[in-house]
């Protein structure tokens, strides 16, 4: 069902291989995209979803190659290899600084670099995702958020290479900017975009949602990715404590999540407590966050 040559007549193959055919920094065919958009909505909701969850992936490349090598990093070779459209190599999406000592042997993709040592006692400035963004954007977010405590360097630090990420947002912002002057917001558009809907399928899904990626399959454990591997350990657990019903329990309690639990020390219950989400104002049509809504 996700062969790309059924989309759009057989014509949606072609045009992402012309849309695609060069994936260099600066890549910036936003209105081709959203035309191919239009015309895989115009085509049903069907073609809608398997299409764009194509094109999203082949975008992805473009930002992951950007925003996940900096330097520190060895030079980076590795190749997406994007069927369809032109492989791309994270190289190409990064500088090489005056300060790296690089040396190439018999072939180009064996080049060695040293890169700088991170510089002792300079200090990054940490500051919380809250104050960065008002200081940044000037934009007050509500009080009492997990915002003030998640925290961050206020700046880059030198002996690293932020070009491909500043690439990144450039490439977003111009997708953003293309978007708005056909008059569609892209937040609004992916809310609307609620049908089909899919059985719980996991293989089917992970295969789904990862095509067009090239970096990575979606059972490998690479870079920052665990793989999609989640519902395989929810799984296991709860064959591991007998309980098919208790998933939330299972998740607050095993996962990443688990940071929102507090411990009352009198009751001996760890507590989900999402109080704090309530000051946030719902999107239209959707409930307030918020509450207290289980105890473990």
């Amino acid at each position: 069902a996700a062969d790309p040559s059924v989309l759009l007549g057989g014509q949606f193959a072609g045009a992402v291989h012309t849309l695609f055919q060069a994936m260099q920094p600066g890549w910036g065919s936003w209105e081709e995209l959203l035309e191919i958009v239009n015309r895989l909505s115009a085509a049903g909701p069907e073609q809608s979803a398997l299409g764009v969850a194509r094109l999203t992936g082949i975008v992805s490349n473009l930002l992951f190659a950007a925003t996940n090598f900096v330097q520190g990093f060895t030079m980076p070779h590795d190749v997406a290899t994007v069927p369809g459209s032109a492989n791309m190599s994270v190289r190409d999406f990064h500088s090489r600084p005056s300060n790296v000592d690089c040396r190439d042997y018999v072939y180009k993709w064996m080049t060695f670099c040293m890169w700088p040592e991170p510089k002792t006692g300079e200090k990054m400035g940490v500051t919380s995702m809250q104050d960065f963004i008002k200081d940044t954007y000037s934009v007050r977010l509500p009080a009492h958020t997990f915002f003030e405590t998640v925290y961050m360097g206020s700046r880059v630090p030198s002996w690293e290479d932020n070009e491909g990420v500043e690439g990144a947002f450039a490439m977003l912002r111009a997708g953003l900017k293309a978007a708005w002057a056909r008059g569609v917001d892209p937040v609004l558009a992916v809310r609307k975009q609620l049908q089909p809907r899919f059985a719980f399928d996991t293989e089917g899904l992970a295969s789904f949602m990862h095509q067009g990626f090239g970096f990575f399959g979606p059972r490998e454990v690479k870079y920052a990715s665990n793989g999609a591997n989640g519902a395989s350990v929810v799984e296991r657990l709860i064959g591991k404590y007998n309980d098919r019903k208790d998933v939330l329990g299972l998740l607050m309690s095993e996962s990443a999540l688990s940071m929102h639990l507090t411990y009352n020390a009198k009751q001996k219950l760890f507590i989900l407590d999402l109080t704090d989400f309530s000051k946030l104002k719902p999107l239209p049509g959707y409930a307030p966050l918020g509450g207290r809504p289980a105890e473990l």
